[in-house]
């Protein structure tokens, strides 16, 4: 599971071709209703709209379940070396995050990765973190 970058996240669409190219399955987010999200499946070919947010999702209906997803690739504002993140502040992420086994891993850009972030009970913690110049944690995909 992937993201469509917004406002100048890095932007992941190459990978996801590559991906795709290589006859593995994309999902992208998908907001369902207030405060949930679900992944979609995701082609070259998928009809694209944006949600309240003004943010790129699949018009599709072809919804993965969470335990089918062996990694979740989650956008981020800020990053923290102690694999904590902080997003848009709408939950979705997290409440996401906890439905599923899959790896959990930020991206983002160096400038944005903090020594340490402020932790909240609801906050899921990442499993990596990966940048342009560095790599924080590790992921495994069973």
């Amino acid at each position: 599971m992937a993201y469509f970058p917004h406002q100048g996240e890095v932007d992941l669409r190459e990978f996801m071709q590559e991906c795709m190219d290589e006859n593995k399955c994309v999902a992208l987010p998908r907001i369902v209703h207030h405060g949930v999200m679900a992944a979609v499946q995701y082609t070259s070919d998928s009809a694209m709209g944006r949600n309240r947010h003004g943010i790129a999702e699949p018009t599709g209906k072809t919804e993965i379940d969470p335990n089918q997803i062996d990694v979740v690739i989650v956008p981020a504002l800020a990053l923290g070396e102690d694999l904590h993140r902080i997003g848009y502040g709408g939950g979705y992420y997290d409440r996401y995050l906890k439905k599923t086994h899959a790896a959990k891993i930020g991206v983002g850009f160096d400038f944005q990765i903090v020594p340490h972030l402020p932790k909240h009970a609801h906050d899921v913690p990442l499993d990596m973190i990966v940048s342009e110049k560095r790599t924080i944690g590790e992921a495994s995909c069973e």
